[in-house]
């Protein structure tokens, strides 16, 4: 059962969860050295265990209440080792895409992300904070699941829409990217207000 699974406690719990997070790019490398496909090693679920994992790991923190971890995580300085790892996860996923160096240099991506959950937590204070409260940088995040949903499907219906309207902006086009970004924007508002916070709403008032 999960109990008896957890019953060692944090330390059972927090190398499964360890373990989850190795698989993401030790997923992507198989992806690479198997010739899987572009979804199978970008957009699947396990090729980003990784991300998951981490986000299981900040959240399991939490609820053990080990602030002290997540202090030191969040602590003064480490700002830019998230940022040489953001800046590493960058090079690997337009570099070396698709290449044993891209499947494991992503994880920087997942780390400096992670880094930056821990600090939303904790709050952030000076010009990190007064950017991070920004009212339309707030709101991108009250929508950005929506953001999620629907910004893969916005450009393939520009791919069929466009070129039978006359537009013939090809998928690299700035006009292109820029038309898709306000479209998914748009679609992921609409999301939220008519269906995503009434819903929570009303399970609130149940």
């Amino acid at each position: 059962s999960f109990y008896n699974l957890t019953k060692g406690g944090m330390r059972t719990i927090t190398g499964l969860i360890g373990a989850v997070i190795v698989a993401g790019p030790l997923y992507r490398v198989a992806a690479v050295v198997f010739g899987l496909n572009g979804f199978w090693y970008f957009a699947s679920p396990a090729s980003n265990l990784d991300a998951v994992g981490l986000g299981a790991l900040i959240a399991y923190w939490r609820h053990e209440e080990r602030e002290s971890v997540l202090a030191r995580v969040g602590a003064a300085g480490t700002g830019w080792i998230a940022l040489a790892l953001f800046a590493a996860g960058w090079v690997a996923n337009n570099s070396y895409y698709y290449t044993v160096i891209g499947g494991i240099g992503d994880c920087g991506l997942s780390l400096a992300f992670a880094w930056l959950v821990v600090g939303g937590i904790r709050g952030f204070h000076g010009a990190a904070g007064t950017a991070l409260a920004w009212r339309p940088l707030r709101y991108t995040g009250t929508v950005s699941y929506g953001l999620f949903l629907f910004h893969q499907f916005v450009p393939l219906a520009l791919a069929a829409v466009l070129p039978a309207i006359g537009l013939g902006w090809a998928a690299g086009d700035y006009p292109r990217y820029i038309l898709g970004t306000i479209i998914a924007f748009g679609l992921a508002a609409a999301s939220w207000h008519l269906f995503e916070k009434p819903l929570a709403e009303w399970k609130r008032g149940r």
